[in-house]
């Protein structure tokens, strides 16, 4: 997350990983007087992270950004509750978390004391099975898994750019899904957001692994052609996850001990966010296996005469095709980030109050073996 204005001050000695224009280095300052400057990401293992914020809520109470972090990061549902309400009344909170603290109150209403996502199978090691969609040309779209929802089997696109499952109004009708509240569905395009409805279901299950009340989102457009819908990876956020692209397998292990290795991985919303280099410049990698591409930042007019379609959630966006062979290095990585075009990203980045320079897609990650630990900030990426 971003602390664009708070100064938070705290007695205690902790760690901070720093993620600047330059490259990502860890600091220890004590006692912590923190002020960024827009480019600061504050990554800790839970326990830190929770006390970091509820120091910080003591010292800015009415601080947009603490509030809605602390909100974040709390596992007491009663003082998360109470801090939404009060980030919904902050006049100074930007529109999008106003309307983020709306629709979790108004979730949590419709739930009435119910845990979403719950997860009810043994928390262990899942090896689950993940074949690759193919487009009409026989190209692979992406990873696909069999999700069963209220019985209902659906064939979902593994989509780490998308904050949770994602499918359409007419499936959400068939699998008999509550409706929890309005919400909008914005992305990468050149539309406006879109209108989307929150639901939930009786129950999940994908391969032994078991969840109870799931959440779902819906819309009235088409989602992801070919199959049922998108399911991100955030429903998965209490294990190691692992995307092994090469092996079409998702593998779910039991977090263990810290091994104290510094974040790497930074989370927008819902998005992850890797710090990198290609070309001799640092960059930020947006992760995105629903991506059909891999991208880099850059006006497609200026510098390439291949244009490419491209589409995304909230429309089409204008491309063309990288005519060299760009090397990305980036969370153990070190090679050509495949099948990339040049795309403007300055309007993603702002609606995430953050910079973004490149998406790693479907291309490269198809190749690799992905392991991603979200509650701790680290991601590896590696060739098998």
């Amino acid at each position: 997350m971003i602390l664009g204005r708070s100064i938070a001050r705290a007695a205690a000695v902790l760690v901070l990983t720093t993620v600047s224009p330059c490259e990502a280095e860890t600091l220890t300052i004590s006692p912590l007087i923190f002020a960024s400057g827009g480019c600061t990401a504050v990554r800790f293992a839970q326990s830190w992270r929770l006390q970091y914020f509820s120091d910080a809520f003591r010292l800015a109470p009415d601080d947009p950004e603490v509030i809605r972090e602390y909100a974040l990061t709390t596992q007491d549902a009663g003082l998360a509750l109470a801090l939404w309400r009060r980030l919904l009344r902050t006049p100074t909170a930007p529109d999008a978390w106003r309307q983020q603290a709306k629709e979790r109150l108004e979730v949590a209403t419709a739930l009435r004391g119910r845990e979403s996502n719950r997860l009810l199978s043994a928390y262990r090691r899942y090896s689950i099975r993940m074949p690759a969609a193919r487009a009409m040309d026989s190209r692979p779209l992406g990873w696909v898994l069999r999700v069963r929802i209220n019985g209902h089997t659906l064939r979902l696109l593994v989509d780490t750019g998308s904050r949770g499952i994602l499918i359409s109004r007419s499936q959400a009708r068939r699998l008999g899904l509550e409706t929890l509240a309005p919400t909008l569905h914005a992305g990468f395009g050149d539309e406006r957001p879109r209108a989307g409805w929150i639901m939930a279901g009786r129950d999940l299950e994908i391969d032994g692994v078991e969840f109870e009340n799931p959440i779902v989102e819906a819309t009235s457009h088409e989602v992801a052609p070919g199959t049922d819908g998108l399911i991100g990876i955030g429903l998965f956020r209490d294990f190691v996850i692992t995307l092994d692209g090469p092996g079409h397998r998702l593998l779910l292990e039991p977090r263990g001990e810290a091994d104290g290795r510094p974040a790497n991985l930074r989370r927008a919303g819902h998005l992850l966010l890797a710090s990198g280099g290609l070309g001799g410049r640092t960059m930020r990698v947006l992760l995105d296996s629903g991506a059909a591409f891999s991208i880099l930042d850059g006006d497609p007019d200026a510098v390439t005469p291949d244009p490419v379609s491209l589409s995304g959630i909230s429309g089409g966006v204008k491309a063309g095709r990288v005519m060299e062979r760009p090397v990305l290095d980036s969370a153990g990585y070190r090679g050509p980030l495949q099948e990339a075009v040049y795309a403007d990203l300055r309007r993603l980045g702002e609606d995430l109050g953050a910079r973004v320079d490149a998406v790693a897609g479907f291309p490269l990650l198809r190749t690799l073996v992905t392991r991603i630990d979200l509650q701790r900030g680290r991601i590896e990426m590696r060739t098998r």
